[in-house]
């Protein structure tokens, strides 16, 4: 990805930017034109219906920060993912309670 046209400012830098987006432009789309370029994005493709039959709901819940001793293998093995570990680490978790509170 070409950042040359990458902007990194601060949330209060933000908030005192002007706004270029052109409000004309967008007033004058219209549902098809809409339609029309997001069917020509690769990005927006429609997901197969077997995707929606498989997708969970999920509720986001609270999180309490916690010490957790590991072993140093198993650390390491989610760090090698890179940033979000800590993330998957609980989704494994999460998937372990969640097998064991299945009914029957």
């Amino acid at each position: 990805m070409k950042e040359k046209h990458m902007t990194h400012v601060s949330a209060k830098q933000a908030r005192r930017m002007k706004d270029k987006t052109d409000l004309a432009r967008v007033r004058r789309q219209t549902d098809a034109n809409i339609i029309k370029a997001a069917r020509s994005d690769p990005d927006a493709a429609i997901l197969p219906r077997a995707f929606w039959e498989k997708a969970l709901v999920m509720v986001p819940r609270g999180k309490r920060q916690v010490t957790l001793r590991l072993d140093l293998d198993v650390l390491d093995f989610f760090k090698k993912a890179g940033r979000g570990y800590q993330t998957k680490i609980n989704r494994v978790l999460r998937a372990f309670v969640d097998a064991h509170n299945q009914p029957g």
